[in-house]
């Protein structure tokens, strides 16, 4: 009699398609034209995002079909800007973890647009992917906590960013902090700041606060310079090249010599490599007029002719671990629920420690200071 009664009562749990409708304030009708796939599109966004929800939370079983491929599963990979050579860095290491693999790996950019962003992810909800992983933090943090609770969802970011999913975190606070204390050790006081604007984006803003808390506790907080691209210079430059012609804008900045500045942080490689070259070119040497560092330890800046000093914040291990947890929290929601719990264990959350790699591009500073 229990055996009967426990079977009786798992088919009355057993969620319908009336059920979702239920839920998502639809008819069912709409519920099958959309969980169907079948002019979904005729429909308003909110009213698909409703029923996907619901679907989702409600645990109903739905999957659209796919496009036929070798792989078993597919993976989205989600990022700012490809040409930011951060990303493409980040995109060779999880495509060479998934190159012999049942992964296949779909890459979108977003360009930090909030429509781009709902929409990949509007699709990770209609389940054309088997797992997510972004490799910025999402702007829209309550959609992709919602897609989180129906399929695996990771995010590289910084450790700032208080995500509640699985995270491989960053500390660009401590790169910043690194790259000041070095320079601070080199005999310069003097120091400036360059970035792009850091509104909105943590990683651009924890990188200057590392800075900021370096330069405070050497009792040089008056000496920080900051020097941030302005919207219409940005509007001059073409998108592609953004991060180096705005380093070659930004040290033309007069302060930087009236104020004697004599070292100059970059946010990233690619806008240093914009200022070297500017230095370059108006006869300005490189350390011994003034050092220059920037962060992300990208391939070109180890270059002879480059040899930028700069942080390295491991990127191919960050991503190889971000890909490997993806794999294994896929890999065990299709064995079935048990293996799943094995590997569960509640959130999981791994963070690299960057290093600084000095190279040609910083020395003692060349003036005494007070």
């Amino acid at each position: 009699m229990a055996r009967d009664r426990n079977a009786s009562e798992k088919k009355k749990t057993k969620v319908t398609m009336t059920d979702v409708a239920k839920a998502a304030g639809v008819s069912q009708s709409t519920v099958s034209i959309i969980l169907g796939n079948r002019g979904s599109s005729s429909f308003p966004e909110t009213t698909v995002f409703r029923v996907l929800s619901a679907a989702n939370q409600l645990g109903y079983s739905y999957r659209f079909a796919k496009s036929t491929g070798s792989k078993e599963h597919k993976i989205l990979v989600a990022a700012t800007n490809l040409n930011n050579p951060y990303y493409t860095t980040m995109i060779h290491a999880i495509e060479m973890a998934a190159y012999e693999t049942e992964f296949d790996i779909i890459i979108r950019n977003t360009y930090h647009d909030g429509e781009r962003e709902d929409e990949l992810m509007m699709d990770a909800l209609r389940q054309e992917y088997d797992g997510v992983l972004f490799l910025y933090a999402p702007d829209n943090k309550d959609l992709f906590h919602t897609v989180a609770k129906s399929m695996p969802v990771i995010s590289i970011c910084d450790s700032e960013s208080r995500m509640s999913t699985d995270i491989v975190e960053l500390n660009n606070m401590l790169s910043g902090r690194l790259l000041a204390e070095h320079l601070i050790q080199l005999g310069h006081r003097d120091i400036g700041f360059l970035t792009t604007p850091h509104a909105g984006n943590i990683i651009r803003t924890m990188r200057m606060k590392g800075v900021q808390e370096a330069m405070r506790q050497a009792g040089l907080s008056r000496r920080l310079h900051i020097f941030e691209t302005q919207k219409e210079e940005r509007q001059t430059v073409a998108s592609f090249s953004i991060p180096y012609n705005e380093g070659y804008q930004l040290a033309q900045r007069k302060e930087i010599y009236e104020k004697k500045i004599t070292a100059l942080i970059c946010i990233n490689d690619i806008m240093a490599v914009g200022v070297l070259d500017y230095l370059m070119e108006h006869g300005i040497r490189v350390p011994q007029d003034i050092s220059v560092a920037g962060i992300d330890n990208l391939g070109l800046s180890g270059l002879r002719q480059i040899a930028l000093t700069t942080i390295d914040n491991h990127m191919d291990s960050v991503a190889q671990s971000a890909i490997d947890l993806l794999f294994t929290r896929i890999r065990s929601k299709t064995a079935g629920s048990e293996a799943e719990k094995k590997v569960a264990g509640g959130r999981y959350k791994a963070e690299f420690t960057p290093d600084i790699v000095v190279r040609g591009t910083t020395g003692p500073c060349p003036i005494k200071s007070k």
